[in-house]
């Protein structure tokens, strides 16, 4: 009996030392997890660990030995005071530790601020590059709608000054008799007629003009840099005028900022600029051209017959064969005045431009703009079509002028088919790229419009005007609120109703006028 009694009390004494062992491993983990806690919020530096790491390793070496028990509790509460005195001290000291009089919200606003700053910069870094990017395609729209040189020079030194931040620039032209390159103007410093500059010689200006590539001065490359440094003027960047062949040289001798290097963005806007540039100089040179020998009375030679072909063809590139024709039979189209016809109108833009375009570098942007506005003029001259402006992404064409079209609604009604097909394709090409694709919207109306060259002597455009037009730009923008992509108006419907399937929209409210309009959504062309 007494072995028995003796046996259970050595028994409740392992398990008590059993738990009691238990106790001081679950304290040790308890411990040793607070303080990686402390130190994983900042509150307690590297060094501390080390200090406490020493203590659990004496805490350790107690839980081996049953005798110390009262030490192992005075340790433990030792310990456990010393680790909140620390962290009240950390919390409260004013320099020094990575949290100073910070806690954990007042971290947490600090964090929601920078945010809130940098999204603001981020947006009003969008805004700036919307506003440059607008008034760059602006610019290039008057730049390809003027008609006289002057204005073409002044248009150019204005896009590279404001776009691109040159403050000196000179225009070098190509002697194709003498073989040489002239300064025929300059922006920020006076011209120099007396500077020609042979075209084999090696500098930076006649390489440009000879072999037609643009260069720059931060190029690593030894030679551009030495023929640079061999330039007559001084150069900073080089981009050839070219239009079947090099006519000049574009210098940029200064930027406004002498600390500037060249980036992608203002590469792309000085090079795009000398293109676009070169067309319009030649443009007006053709013109100036066809206006003073088409108002002749004198007889052509049959080697004139022959350059007047040449010249349709030049003229061609840059607006329908149609108006080219009406300007070598009719003399007088090329002055000022209209007259009343009856057009048909088709409008197109791109949905959600603006947002589509902070997407995407303006030079990305540039790029596949082109690429959709190149696609859209070969369909609408396709179907006869004239292709009256581009307002930034927007498209404005016109069957039954200077050309009549008895048909005018059925060709403006199939190339806007033609344009979502084309369209189609290219969203395909661009999905593979890994561009996100657009929509666009399509309106047509057709009435009386007035039609002819509006404007002034020396920068005129063939277009139309007049309530008809208005309210086809109207219908184009009900693509939106009912959205879908090609809308037409009644008088257009009723023309064409025979050979598509349509959905009557009902009447609707536009912009401008008193009676309301009835519209309709074009599906399909009927089979």
């Amino acid at each position: 009996m007494e072995q028995e009694k003796a046996g259970n009390v050595v028994f409740k004494k392992k398990r008590f030392n059993f738990v009691k062992f238990i106790i001081k491993i679950l304290l040790l983990i308890v411990i040793v997890g607070a303080i990686y806690a402390l130190y994983a919020f900042g509150l307690i530096k590297k060094e501390y660990i080390d200090i406490v790491m020493e203590k659990v390793a004496f805490l350790t070496a107690l839980i081996k030995d049953e005798t110390n028990a009262f030490k192992f509790i005075l340790a433990m509460v030792v310990l456990i005071l010393s680790n909140i005195l620390l962290t009240f001290y950390l919390l409260t000291r004013k320099s020094g530790s990575p949290v100073s009089n910070l806690n954990l919200k007042s971290q947490m606003a600090k964090r929601e601020k920078e945010v809130e700053k940098i999204m603001k910069t981020m947006r009003e870094d969008n805004k700036e590059m919307r506003v440059k990017f607008s008034s760059v395609l602006l610019r290039y729209r008057e730049l390809l709608s003027s008609l006289d040189k002057d204005e073409i020079i002044k248009l150019l030194f204005a896009v590279l000054e404001k776009s691109a931040n040159c403050r000196k620039i000179s225009i070098f032209l190509i002697d194709d008799v003498k073989k040489q390159i002239f300064m025929f103007n300059r922006w920020g410093g006076r011209v120099d007629k007396q500077l020609t500059i042979d075209i084999n010689d090696k500098n930076a200006i006649a390489y440009c003009a000879k072999e037609g590539a643009p260069m720059n001065i931060w190029s690593e490359e030894k030679m551009i840099q030495e023929l640079f440094q061999a330039s007559p003027v001084e150069c900073k960047v080089v981009t050839p005028l070219v239009k079947d062949k090099v006519t000049g040289v574009i210098c940029v001798e200064q930027f406004k900022d002498d600390d500037f290097k060249l980036d992608e963005e203002t590469r792309i806007i000085i090079q795009t600029t000398a293109k676009l540039a070169a067309i319009s100089l030649d443009k007006a040179n053709v013109f100036e051209m066809t206006t003073e020998e088409l108002q002749s009375e004198k007889k052509f030679s049959a080697k004139q017959i022959e350059e007047k072909k040449a010249l349709r063809n030049t003229f061609t590139k840059y607006t329908s064969p149609q108006v080219v024709d009406e300007i070598i039979k009719n003399p007088d189209m090329i002055k000022l005045g209209g007259k009343k016809s009856y057009i048909t109108v088709l409008f197109s833009d791109i949905v959600g431009f603006t947002t589509y375009s902070e997407k995407y570098p303006p030079e990305k942007v540039v790029s596949i703009l082109n690429q959709y506005l190149t696609a859209m003029t070969d369909v609408i001259m396709e179907f006869n079509g004239t292709l009256d402006k581009f307002v930034g992404d927007e498209i404005m064409a016109i069957w039954g002028a200077p050309v009549a079209h008895e048909n005018s609604e059925e060709l403006a009604v199939r190339c806007g088919f033609g344009m979502l097909k084309k369209l189609h394709e290219l969203q395909k090409d661009w999905e593979d790229q890994g561009i996100e694709p657009f929509n666009i919207g399509i309106g047509i109306n057709s009435g009386d419009m007035i039609v002819g060259n509006m404007g002034s002597p020396k920068r005129m455009d063939y277009t139309v005007i007049g309530d008809a037009v208005n309210t086809g730009a109207r219908i184009e923008s009900l693509t939106r609120q009912f959205q879908t992509s090609f809308i037409v108006s009644e008088t257009t419907y009723l023309a064409v109703k025979d050979f598509v399937e349509a959905e009557l929209l009902g009447k609707v409210s536009v912009k401008g006028k008193k009676s309301q309009v009835k519209v309709y959504k074009l599906l399909k062309l009927k089979e």
